[in-house]
């Protein structure tokens, strides 16, 4: 079913040893923990819609592919087609569009966006042939920044405008960059170097 509730604070749901990875929602008081998924499959990486009782996550209960699946309280629905990898995905602070990172079967893997949900207006956001990953929105949504190879070398930071244009590279790391966030007037960008050069 699609959620199971448990009211009182403090009262952790059983984790049943069957499932391989599911979506719990909690209150940050504790109260009215929640398991949003159930299945045996994997079902991971949410991110909340911030403007509804929304979210999108991974999934691979299908069989075909880790797509992306869209959770509502009507019920849950796989947005993305079948035989993709698809991971990351993040809403814009207005929560009218998505982005995410799609891997070929090559190993390369790009970031797509849409806007409101709409799969059929999916469109890759970013040139083929490099590895981009983990797309982060800035502040406005105007521009999408991501982790890239696409230089060669290690993962630096990139930022693209929605539509496509105006890519740019933002550092110029010489070990690869693992997590990234802006600040909330995207004067400044933070960002995670691994030192041990993964």
């Amino acid at each position: 079913r699609l959620r199971e509730t448990y009211g009182k604070a403090g009262k952790a749901p059983k984790v049943d040893p069957a499932l391989a990875s599911e979506i719990y929602l909690q209150r940050l008081d504790g109260r009215e923990i929640e398991r949003l998924t159930s299945n045996d499959g994997y079902d991971g990486q949410p991110t909340p819609d911030p403007k509804t009782w929304r979210l999108v996550f991974v999934s691979d209960r299908a069989g075909k592919g880790r797509g992306l699946y869209s959770l509502d309280k009507r019920g849950t629905k796989r947005w993305s087609e079948a035989n993709v990898t698809d991971s990351a995905p993040r809403f814009s602070r207005d929560g009218q569009w998505l982005a995410w990172s799609r891997k070929s079967n090559d190993g390369k893997s790009q970031i797509f966006v849409a806007p409101n949900l709409e799969s059929k207006k999916a469109r890759a956001l970013t040139p083929a042939g490099s590895r981009d990953v983990a797309p982060v929105w800035s502040p406005n949504g105007d521009q999408v920044m991501f982790l890239s190879d696409r230089d060669g070398g290690k993962r630096n930071l990139y930022v693209i405008s929605r539509d496509g244009s105006c890519l740019q590279r933002v550092t110029q790391m010489d070990h690869d960059i693992e997590d990234l966030d802006w600040s909330p007037n995207s004067s400044r960008i933070a960002f995670v170097v691994s030192a041990t050069g993964t």
